[in-house]
């Protein structure tokens, strides 16, 4: 049994837990203990409402605009790599239908110029 403190956050947009602190729980007393002090935080911070300052919500509000922002840059970065790659195999797939165009062109000269004065 462990007792973490953590904070979330967001990395590539997925949301994981950022490890601050932790610790062993070595008996159902340090459990009982840890649960109460669970119980008091809730009770006395998460319960009351959070009342945000003006500064405050647009400080919020700007950083989650330059998330965004990053976000959509990163799936236009993805979305250009992508157009890219498949640009890529086209080209190649178009170099190697030529190339066996091209050997095909060379195997029916040969096969022409072998038979030639075969009886057919």
């Amino acid at each position: 049994m462990v007792k973490i403190k953590g904070t979330f956050s967001s990395f590539r947009g997925e949301r994981q837990i950022e490890l601050k602190r932790i610790w062993i729980v070595n008996d159902t007393a340090e459990e009982t203990a840890a649960w109460m002090a669970s119980a008091k935080f809730k009770c006395d911070i998460l319960l009351r409402p959070w009342k945000l300052s003006d500064s405050d919500r647009l400080a919020v509000d700007n950083h989650l605009a330059r998330v965004e922002m990053q976000q959509k840059r990163e799936a236009r970065r993805n979305e250009r790599k992508e157009q890219s790659r498949v640009q890529r195999q086209e080209e190649k797939e178009q170099k190697r239908i030529k190339y066996e165009r091209h050997a095909e062109r060379s195997r029916l000269a040969t096969e022409t110029e072998m038979n030639r004065g075969a009886l057919i």
